[in-house]
């Protein structure tokens, strides 16, 4: 699915496969700590969860951080200077 970005997020997808949620490609566009999307219901996970990402056009080590809230909230956090944050591998049951 292409989800409804806000506040200038752009560029993920996710999908469902059984009971598992893959978010995939690149997001860019947005500020740091801003709500990139709210996911479906039935796309959510059951408690809050955070992951660490790729990212490129930043220093090299720069900590990328995505939260997914149970509430279906995207978030990405990341220093200045970065380009893209690479969700693929974020993956996150659902019930």
């Amino acid at each position: 699915m292409v989800p409804t970005f806000a506040n200038g997020w752009s560029g993920f997808t996710y999908r469902l496969q059984g009971n598992v949620v893959r978010l995939e490609g690149p997001a860019s566009g947005g500020a740091s700590g801003t709500t990139a999307t709210t996911l479906s219901a039935g796309f959510r996970p059951v408690a809050n969860r955070a992951f660490a990402c790729a990212q490129s056009g930043g220093t090299a080590g720069s900590d990328i951080t995505v939260t997914v809230s149970s509430l279906g909230v995207v978030q990405i956090f990341y220093p200045a200077g970065i380009a893209q944050a690479y969700v693929d591998g974020i993956t996150y049951t659902v019930d």
